[in-house]
């Protein structure tokens, strides 16, 4: 499921971990999906399974954010050699709202035993509507060399200490995620993204910049983008959240100041310890 190489090779396949990997049943049903849609890929092609599998709402970049469903209702990519499966799942409290991200490989050139493969790494948003899970989003970056997964799984369940989401009122949350990606902005602007992300990621964030393997860790992280030293001008978009209110994904577009650059951006909130934190943040920058 990610894409930065040209459409007309995007690919999807799924390939579950093994048996031995363990994780809760209440992140059971995702991953069950993910195998599902990779099989249905293989099946019906690239365009219909992603068209059966996304959410009305959904969106990708192509190359700035546009409505995934009526993309890819326009396709006609039959494509099947992409390969992917979840490193990591996360679902929220209520159990209908999550993540996924992972590795994937596309087969972009096969000739005869010998096969030419680009790899990268994928994020999906995901949220049950009627039983159904259905992609909100989905995106990701690309890299040079094979991956070496590290499988880790959990829900809120999982985790010590009790959620407290004091308003359950999803607008209400949106608007308070809404002056955070503000504050969050103007800190990259005036201070440097490394800044900004110091002071609002989770411990355990994962960054996603194209070219190279996840960075995981807040401390890895920073060191990262402080070395790179841009300073982004970010335009909202959107924030949706999910219906337990304890996870949310916002994205836009911006520029970095000083450069003729353009970028989108998407970063995916976790309310924790009556805090919002970024769990994995996504850049793309347009050629």
């Amino acid at each position: 499921m990610k894409f930065s190489i040209p459409p007309q090779i995007l690919p999807v396949v799924i390939v579950l971990f093994a048996g031995s990997i363990s994780y809760s049943q209440s992140v059971k049903p995702l991953i069950e999906t993910e195998a599902k849609f990779g099989k249905t890929l293989q099946e019906i092609g690239l365009a219909k399974a992603f068209y059966q599998f996304f959410a009305d709402s959904s969106i990708v970049f192509a190359p700035t954010p546009v409505n995934a469903k009526q993309r890819y209702a326009k396709s006609t990519s039959d494509f099947k050699n992409l390969y992917w499966e979840p490193e990591m799942a996360e679902i929220s409290a209520g159990g209908d709202f999550g993540y996924t991200t992972g590795p994937w490989k596309s087969a972009d050139e096969i000739k005869g035993t010998d096969t030419t493969w680009s790899y990268g790494h994928y994020i999906t948003v995901w949220q049950k509507f009627n039983d159904e899970w259905k992609a909100l989003y989905d995106g990701g970056i690309s890299y040079n060399d094979k991956y070496i997964n590290k499988p880790y799984y959990k829900d809120r369940n999982n985790k010590s200490g009790k959620l407290k989401v004091e308003n359950k009122d999803l607008a209400v949350i949106k608007i308070h995620l809404i002056e955070i990606e503000k504050e969050y902005a103007a800190a990259a602007s005036e201070k440097g993204e490394y800044a900004a992300l110091g002071k609002f990621a989770d411990g355990n964030v994962r960054l996603n910049r194209e070219g190279n393997f996840p960075v995981v860790g807040i401390e890895k992280s920073v060191a990262y983008l402080k070395s790179k030293s841009i300073y982004p001008v970010f335009s909202l978009m959107n924030i949706v959240v999910a219906p337990t209110g304890d996870f949310a994904f916002s994205y836009g577009t911006g520029t970095v100041k000083g450069l003729d650059t353009k970028f989108n951006f998407m970063k995916i909130w976790k309310f924790e310890n009556n805090k919002w934190k970024i769990v994995l943040d996504v850049m793309l920058f347009l050629k």
